[in-house]
């Protein structure tokens, strides 16, 4: 059981069809990074062969603003609390 609704693969899914030619997926697990990410949901992350970036918030936020000069297709899933 989880204290919190997990990250799962179906919403990363939807997140990907809707963004055309993202570089770069950066993932903030909220402030203390409380967010669960399913297992099949980081396999299908991994399986796109791009970078991806799983961090708490405020330190995913901190890698967007360092990479969002020089790379432009960046999908951000921020998770704000907990």
């Amino acid at each position: 059981l989880y204290n919190h609704t997990p990250l799962s693969r179906e919403e990363i899914e939807y997140y990907v069809s809707i963004c055309s030619d993202v570089e770069v997926i950066i993932i903030g697990t909220g402030q203390y990074g409380a967010l669960p990410i399913m297992e099949d949901a980081k396999e299908y992350l991994e399986s796109l062969g791009i970078d991806i970036v799983i961090a708490e918030t405020p330190r995913a936020i901190e890698v967007f603003n360092d990479i969002s000069e020089s790379i432009k297709n960046i999908l951000a899933i921020l998770h704000v609390t907990c």
